[in-house]
């Protein structure tokens, strides 16, 4: 990570249970500089802004909102974090599945090859490529990801084949129950999402084979854990 974001302040840093020690501050503004200005995602970042939709558990109770440091962003920015919006996230979603020509900012051809890539077989019909899952269907591949943190649910989904997707974000415990499942299920998503993916009666034992199943096993690079309004 300072090797990447090429700052680091001795004077403030944190030790993490997991014993690594991070002194880095900038990587909310590596980031924007290097990914959400040049993909005109003006309302995303990786601290709090005020105006973010706020958390709710499965009782609809107010969760107390933990506002991430600079510090905590360095630490857990690779795995998730990303405050964002859907129209921002959408922004981003095209640049993966009808990406402008490779420049500074953007992946060449040969990355963007190997992010779609199946990098480890899950079953016949699931992937994991680099920092999504891929559904095989006789339709083409899928791909997902989840996003997931107390009161904070959300799934997109793209199909490069088709070059279309879609992005739920919802900021409540219940919201893959209400919210996720059922739109996925909806006939209007039965061309393109496979209706297995949400059989709330089998959810158990779809759990490690489905994004929409378990969202908490997709938090990687690109995860969407919070909601803004």
């Amino acid at each position: 990570m300072t090797h990447l974001v090429g700052h680091v302040n001795p004077n403030d840093c944190k030790t993490f249970d997991d014993g690594a020690r991070v002194c880095v501050t900038d990587f909310n503004a590596y980031m924007t500089a290097n990914l959400l200005v040049p993909f005109g995602m003006t309302s995303s970042g990786y601290l709090y802004r005020e105006g973010m939709a706020r958390p709710y558990d499965r009782q609809g109770r107010l969760i107390g909102d933990r506002k991430a440091t600079a510090i905590e962003a360095a630490r857990y920015g690779s795995a998730g974090g990303l405050h964002t919006t859907p129209a921002d996230y959408a922004k981003f979603l095209v640049e993966v599945i009808k990406p402008r020509p490779s420049d500074a900012y953007r992946l060449n051809a040969g990355s963007l090859r190997e992010m779609f890539r199946s990098q480890i077989k899950v079953t016949d019909s699931l992937s994991w490529g680099l920092g999504w899952a891929i559904e095989h269907t006789k339709a083409g591949d899928i791909l997902a990801h989840s996003g997931d943190n107390p009161g904070y649910k959300a799934l997109a989904a793209a199909s490069l084949q088709r070059q279309g997707g879609f992005i739920i974000m919802t900021n409540g415990d219940r919201g893959y129950d209400d919210i996720i499942a059922k739109v996925v299920m909806s006939e209007p998503m039965s061309g393109f999402f496979p209706q297995r993916w949400s059989s709330e009666p089998a959810r158990a034992d779809r759990s490690s084979q489905c994004p929409a199943g378990n969202p908490n096993k997709y938090r990687d690079p690109g995860s969407v854990s919070r909601a803004m309004t």
